[in-house]
Formats: structure tokens, sequence, C-alpha cells
């Protein structure tokens, strides 16, 4: 994605507009960190699958709250939770584990709906320590505002 005009263009139909909300990113910040702390619990307990499920929760987190800083909310529809992640205004980080956060994803619907067991305890390690490094540079990006 080139730029924030390409970027609202091509998601227009998930994005809604409205005045940057440090708030409502705080509290998106706060809820990634609860949800790492839960994979952290899980992975701990030996439940794995469980464990991915909450650090993928965190790494939206941790995106919306970049989208919640700017002023942007996504309407939960087909194509949002691309757009989220192709947000040009996300820190480098999210490219850094994009491998990550697309195995996270992936394998999140998996362990929900269709398998259990499928999750690995590497994978769910993987999963939460990128979230992990990602709510730390979101945090350090909405506390410059």
């Amino acid at each position: 994605m080139s730029s924030m005009e390409d970027w609202e263009r091509q998601y227009g139909e998930v994005l809604q507009r409205g005045d940057a909300d440090p708030k409502s990113a705080q509290n998106k910040l706060d809820l990634g960190e609860r949800n790492v702390v839960r994979a952290r619990r899980d992975l701990d307990a030996g439940d794995p699958d469980s464990a991915l499920v909450h650090a993928e929760n965190a790494m939206v987190n941790a995106a919306d709250a970049v989208l919640a800083r700017d002023g942007y909310r996504l309407r939960g529809k087909t194509g949002s939770h691309q757009a989220r992640f192709d947000y040009p205004r996300l820190p480098p980080q999210f490219a850094k584990f994009k491998t990550e956060v697309l195995m996270a994803r992936r394998m999140r619907s998996q362990a929900i709906y269709d398998i259990f067991g499928l999750v690995s305890g590497e994978q769910a390690n993987a999963a939460t320590d990128a979230a992990e490094k990602l709510l730390i540079a979101v945090r350090s990006l909405v506390a410059r505002r």
C-alpha cells in the first residue's frame, strides 16, 4: 500500500472516519497487554490453541490502537482484517512480524472453529512474542501524540 489515499480508496467500505481518539487507543493497548498475559498463561497451562487466539487478539488490539489514534474505526465486515494490517501508518514492526501475524490469523480461525490441538507451543510462543513486540512499538507511537 503506497499511500493513505490508496488505502482509504481500497478499504472505504469498511472504514469509519472520526476524530482522533487517544483514550480509545489507550484502552486498546491495555486490552492488548491483557491478551498477551492471557496468552502466556495459556501457554504455561499447556493450551497453545487458546494462547494463539489471545496473541492474535493482541495483534488486532495493537493495530486498532493506531487506527483509533488516527481517527479510524473498522466495521466488522469482510476485508476489515486486511484493511487493519495494511494501514500505512502502522509501525515498521508490523512488516517485520508479518509472517507471525498471518500465521496467527490463519491458525486462529482453525483453532476456534475446526481443529483442536492444531497449534504447537512454538507457534503460539512465536505469535505471543510478536504480539508483545507490536504492542511495545504501538505504545511508544501512541505516547508521542
